[in-house]
């Protein structure tokens, strides 16, 4: 499991069985992931 919202971790999201970023990540991220949850300014990761 990987997560993230930065360009830099596609490479990491490839390999990954799930990819986690938040609903405010770069465009091109969302692209790789299996999951998109809330915002990073809510505490949505701990959540």
């Amino acid at each position: 499991m990987s997560f993230g919202d930065q360009i830099n971790e596609i490479k990491m999201f490839k390999i990954a069985n799930h990819a986690i970023v938040v609903v405010n990540a770069d465009v091109e991220v969302k692209r790789y992931t299996s999951l998109v949850i809330d915002s990073n300014t809510e505490d949505s990761f701990v959540k």
